[in-house]
């Protein structure tokens, strides 16, 4: 099988649980490093099926995700999954086949000069949507790449508008243009990822592709912002839509950069 090292460029809420599971079929659970971004440091993803063989951790977060006890199960969640992890900073990752997080695309590129970049990306307003509320879910308990204090009053349109939130998917390329990734995709065709992700890598097995992290009620549908804002929005997150038409134009042409 290809032998570069992957370095799979996680922008929030664009399927990266989904991505995660992919990627333990494609080169082995034991051969994925998963970042963690509170730590800058690595666990192996199976350490993660090891606690959770059955996917039940998953399931609860599904199903529950709308329960007022959510954010105290997160807590729970995330010290067991403490416990269970063997966290490494990333050395000798020449034993691994893929690093998957939320981290800028240039984070560790002088670690492994050789990888090769994926990404997905999300339509911007839809995907801010899905930020927020999972924010508000959580009461603020996020693990990402940036972390919001928690205000139950603050508006959709504010926390969109934040200055540390513009364009957040262009920050996470950390001014790598896209045509520097190899395999780019969207979150609406994951499958169109998918096949060019098999097909640079020359990976010939079956995938089950699995939908995690999905609201059971569709919250991010609910949200209505008025044209005004939208127009505004579209404004202030322009490097964003600038760079999703970009990735809209290499997933539906079934382009793969070499």
């Amino acid at each position: 099988m290809f032998e570069r090292i992957h370095n799979s460029v996680h922008i929030e809420k664009t399927a990266g649980t989904s991505l995660l599971d992919v990627y333990n079929q494609m080169y082995g659970a034991e051969k994925v490093l998963h970042f963690n971004p509170s730590t800058g440091m690595f666990h192996r993803s199976s350490d993660t099926k090891m606690l959770d063989k059955y996917g039940l951790f998953d399931q609860i977060k599904y199903r529950y995700s709308d329960s007022p006890w959510f954010p105290i199960y997160i807590i729970l969640y995330r010290k067991l999954m403490s416990i269970g992890h063997q966290e490494q900073p990333l050395e000798n990752f020449s034993d691994y086949k893929v690093i998957h997080g939320h981290f800028t695309a240039g984070q560790f590129r002088d670690i492994i000069p050789n990888a090769f970049m994926t990404v997905i990306m999300r339509e911007p307003l839809d995907r801010m949507k899905s930020h927020y509320f999972n924010w508000k879910r959580v009461k603020g308990r996020t693990n990402w790449r940036i972390n919001i204090t928690y205000r139950p009053e603050m508006s959709f349109e504010e926390f969109a508008m934040l200055e540390s939130l513009r364009n957040y998917q262009t920050q996470s390329l950390l001014e790598i243009p896209l045509n520097n990734f190899t395999v780019i995709g969207v979150s609406s065709n994951l499958e169109r990822y998918y096949q060019q992700l098999r097909m640079y890598t020359g990976f010939e097995g079956n995938i089950s592709i699995p939908m995690f992290n999905r609201s059971p009620k569709q919250t991010s549908n609910v949200l209505c912002p008025s044209d005004d804002f939208i127009r505004e929005f579209r404004a202030y997150h322009a490097l964003d839509y600038e760079n999703y038409s970009k990735a809209l134009d290499f997933s539906y042409r079934g382009k793969v950069l070499p």
